[in-house]
Formats: C-alpha cells, structure tokens, sequence
C-alpha cells in the first residue's frame, strides 16, 4: 500500500483527472486515488481551515458527494477476473461508491475481445467526456472505442512466465512480445491521451537486461520519462521476489513525436529506495539510531473536541513514536519538489 500511496501523489490526480488502471485487480490504486482527490475536494471547499478541522471534514456530506460525483464519472478499472472485479467494486463502495466503473476485459485485447463488459466502457467513458472539462479534446478515437481518452493510468501490471498471451493478440502490439508487462506498456500508451501520464511497476530486467534494449528505445520514442524508483527486493517479499521499479511516462503530443531523440533535453527525477517499512519475512521495521535502536520521535498529536455550546476546540499531548523506515514517502516529497522546481 505504501508504494500505490507513493504513486498517486507523486503523480498528483485532482477531480478533473480521467484515471485507469488496467489491471487494476482489488482496486488498490483505485481506492488510493478516490482518498487522495477525496482530500483535495475537502481542502478546496474549506481552504481557510487548517489540518485537524480539515480532518474532521473530510467525510461529510458535501465532501462525499462531490466525491461521489467523481468516482462515478472518473475513475475506470479492468481486470480479466470476474472475481477481482467484483472485489474492486466492493472496495470502491466501502472508499465512497464509484464502482460503476469496473469492467471485466482482458485490456491487452481491447478494443476486441469476447468479453461481456468491453461494448460498455466506450459508452461509460462518454459519459465522462459530457461533464468534464476536456469534452471538447481532439482524442483521436471514434465514439465507440475508450482508448486515447484518460488523462492518468496507475497499474501493476502481470509478469512473468507464467502469464501466457495469445499470440494473436501480441501480433497486434508493435511491441510483439510473449511477456504481459512489456505490451502493458504499450496498452496504456493507447489508452493515455496525448499529454496524459501513468505509474506503472515493472521488473527491473526491463530496464537493464540488453535484450530488452528495443522496448527501452519505444518507451523513449513514446514518452518522455517523468521519474524512475528502483525499489529493492523486500518490496513484494514474502508473496513474491522480484526485482523492480516504478516508471512515470507522459504520453508525447504530436508535436513531441516529430523530435529526434538525440535532440530532447529534459530532466529526469531519479531515486533508489532503501527501505520500504518491513524486512524480507514481512515484518515491520522501524527507524533506527547508529547503535541499531529504534528511534523515538517526538510527536504533537491533535485532535478536535466540542464544548457544550458547540464550539471547535483543538487539544493535543506530547508523545514520543516510533517511525517505520520506509523511504517512498521521502521519495513522493522530493519528487513534488522537483516538479516544482522544473514548472
């Protein structure tokens, strides 16, 4: 979950932004992205109050409905599991309902497909585009096919071996490829519109390995590279051991596409995590001093109460915590910096 939270907010989505995940499984990134707008909407309706009030705000009935509003007409998820559909519709019901918005497709298919939900989505996505603010966006694509028209993609993709592809269906990818994670790549590229951006996990050998050297080359043909996160091993242990980083691309415009590769300058934010808060069996690991003990912090805790008459009244106490040795929060905090600094 600290990795999805790291994501979304280095990524930013506001309640303007179209967001996909493709493979979006449980909903773990549609969940994340539904609280982090949900406390953007909270902030823009009550911009004088600060941190605790705030809080105390962030599920009341006008927050829950714009933020209602907002997963209904702006939140999309597909899975190729019936199962972890109905799973990430439960999900988004219990963050504030938009589960509306979950269809069961293989993504890498669309816009073909036998599924029963793929003659759905364009029409959803449509929906979308009547109240939003690009209604009127040269996407590209005809009325009744959903690619080129969301403005975000968050996913984590699946790989490896053993996830097979039909051949037919990677025929169809410029990236011709037998492994679910490299036409992922290339799946969200069509899905994305010009301009717009996407987080995505994926195994290191990707990035390293030389006979992956051409996917590399299409990445960078596509998008321009937003920021790459080496993350280390214990990230997925003990489900899985596997090598990865996360990778933030913007989709070029037409205009970007006509420049040589040779002749783009830009920069490039770049971070190797450490730490991600737990250790290879699992368990969580906390912040330590030089001598191996856990450090701890001090720490003002806050918290709102109501005097008889009804008044707000801020209370708070010292406390001395512990702080899990997790380096992704770092990381979004530095990136926003970095964002700033580049504008």
């Amino acid at each position: 979950r600290n990795i999805i939270k790291c994501m979304v907010e280095m990524l930013d989505p506001d309640q303007n932004t179209r967001v996909l995940d493709p493979a979006c499984g449980s909903g773990g990134f549609l969940v994340t992205v539904l609280d982090h707008v949900r406390h953007k909407i909270t902030r823009n309706l009550y911009p004088e109050l600060d941190d605790v009030r705030l809080a105390a705000r962030v599920n009341t009935p006008e927050v829950d409905d714009l933020v209602r509003n907002y997963a209904e007409k702006m939140i999309f998820g597909f899975d190729f599991d019936p199962d972890l559909k109905k799973a990430a519709r439960m999900n988004m019901v219990m963050a504030g309902d938009g589960h509306s918005n979950i269809f069961n497709i293989n993504s890498l298919d669309y816009p073909q497909g036998d599924k029963p939900d793929r003659p759905l989505i364009a029409e959803a996505v449509n929906e979308s585009i009547k109240y939003s603010k690009d209604k009127d966006f040269p996407f590209g694509t005809s009325a009744d096919n959903a690619q080129g028209k969301f403005d975000m993609i968050f996913t984590n993709p699946p790989f490896g071996a053993k996830v097979e592809v039909d051949v037919e269906i990677a025929r169809r990818y410029a990236l011709n490829s037998n492994a679910p994670e490299v036409l992922f790549i290339e799946a969200c590229y069509n899905f994305l519109k010009p301009g717009g951006k996407m987080g995505i996990v994926l195994p290191d050998g990707i990035l390293g390995n030389p006979n992956t050297e051409s996917v590399r080359k299409w990445i960078l043909e596509h998008f321009k590279l937003l920021a790459s996160v080496d993350l280390p091993v214990e990230t997925f242990l003990p489900q899985v051991g596997v090598q990865a980083s996360l990778l933030f691309l913007q989709k070029k415009t037409a205009e970007e596409l006509l420049i040589p590769l040779d002749k783009e300058d830009y920069d490039v934010f770049m971070a190797i995590v450490e730490q991600v808060g737990k250790d290879r069996r699992g368990v969580p690991i906390y912040k330590k001093d030089e001598d191996g003990a856990e450090i701890l912090f001090a720490h003002e805790k806050k918290w709102l109460t109501y005097a008889d008459n009804g008044r707000e009244i801020v209370r708070s106490r010292r406390e001395r915590i512990k702080r899990l040795a997790d380096d992704l929060p770092e990381v979004a905090a530095a990136y926003a910096k970095f964002v700033e600094e580049h504008q």
